[in-house]
Formats: C-alpha cells, sequence, structure tokens
C-alpha cells in the first residue's frame, strides 16, 4: 500500500489516500458529507446531478444554495459544438452518458488562466454562431 500510495500523493507525509469503492453518487455523497462540515456550499446545477447534490446535503443539514444554470439555448446542438471547439484543439464530451446538455472537457495536465481564457473565447466563438 505504501508504494501504491507514494505514486498518488505527493509528499506522502502531508495527505491521506483512501480508496473508495462505489458509484459517482456514493463518492459525491462521501465527499460532500465529509469535506464541507460546518461551512457552506454553492451547487452549480445544471439538471439531475445538481439537484442530486442538494438531496444528499439536506439530508446531511449542510448549510446550501442551489445556482441554477440557464436554460439550453435554443439552436443548441452538442454535436456542433463538439465540431466547432475540436477544430481549435478543444475536445468535449457529454456531461454524463446519453446526455448532450452538459459536457466535461478532455484534459491532460494541468489548467491554468491561458487555457480557461482560450476555451472561454472558443465557447463564446460558438455560441455567437447560433445566436
Amino acid at each position: 500500500m505504501y508504494e501504491l500510495k507514494r505514486n498518488i500523493v505527493d509528499p506522502i507525509d502531508q495527505y491521506t489516500t483512501v480508496l473508495f469503492g462505489g458509484s459517482g453518487k456514493a463518492t459525491v455523497e462521501a465527499v460532500l458529507s465529509f469535506v464541507i462540515g460546518e461551512g457552506k456550499l454553492l451547487i452549480v446545477s445544471n439538471g439531475a446531478y445538481g439537484e442530486r447534490m442538494a438531496e444528499i446535503v439536506e439530508v446531511y443539514g449542510i448549510n446550501y444554495k442551489v445556482f441554477s444554470s440557464l436554460p439550453i439555448l435554443a439552436g443548441y446542438d452538442f454535436e456542433r459544438m463538439h465540431d466547432y471547439l475540436y477544430r481549435y484543439g478543444i475536445t468535449i464530451y457529454p456531461g454524463k452518458i446519453g446526455q448532450l446538455s452538459s459536457f466535461r472537457i478532455a484534459n491532460i495536465g494541468e489548467i491554468d488562466h491561458q487555457d480557461i481564457t482560450y476555451f472561454l473565447e472558443k465557447l463564446k466563438g460558438y455560441l455567437d454562431t447560433i445566436r
């Protein structure tokens, strides 16, 4: 276990690695119930996943607010947006399998301020094409 832990975190004496088995919901519940503690939580929700997070923290009595994202724009098409961004070296995937109303950004390595700015500029470019 020491070798596995050493390969995951560095410096090893400042972190504890916990291997957690379960569904995605089980992992989210474990993190939300443990990490937030007495703090406050803002959930940015775009549908079922955010609603599920709100249900979890409600059960634990965690102080939270939900910000619901804007509805999908008329003319939004995941495949078109994917292809548009891909031309600029940005790869996105559906947020949940079969749900194309949200997306994840594929990334290897660190993301810095310039990367985020570049992505937002290209995303705006796509949005301008559907308005």
